[in-house]
């Protein structure tokens, strides 16, 4: 603590921060290794939705994070895992469609495509 200034009926002081948490407007270190996987390579279930951001312009998009804590950005169209993509990006919740492809081949049909429909939604905050 340094004094700087002493008036009257007060004294103001320089207070240096003791704080072990990082400055948040820092950039990030590119040194070291980055535990992000490629996108394509993750499947919606090892994601829970963190934010949304929407732009009016377009270009929604949402922060999601992995099972051990990686964020991730997620966009409209964007690729995931088990061919699945984000479908939709709406103001409390993010739509992923996986397309499951079923094969009746054996039973003398072909194949046909049955999609999935996954919802990452952001939790309210007050509910019950």
């Amino acid at each position: 603590v340094y004094d700087i200034i002493q008036a009257e009926s007060a004294t103001f002081r320089i207070y240096e921060s003791v704080s072990i948490r990082p400055d948040p407007f820092t950039e990030f270190s590119t040194e070291g290794s980055d535990a992000r996987r490629s996108l394509d390579i993750i499947s919606v279930e090892e994601f829970s939705l963190v934010g949304i951001t929407l732009d009016p312009v377009g270009g929604d998009q949402a922060m999601v994070e992995d099972g051990i804590g990686v964020p991730y950005v997620l966009y409209e169209g964007t690729i995931l895992a088990n061919n699945s993509h984000v479908a939709e990006i709406t103001s409390n919740e993010v739509i992923v469609i996986q397309d499951v492809i079923v094969d009746y081949s054996a039973r003398g049909g072909g194949e046909t495509t049955i999609p999935t429909i996954y919802s990452l939604r952001l939790h309210e905050e007050g509910g019950l």
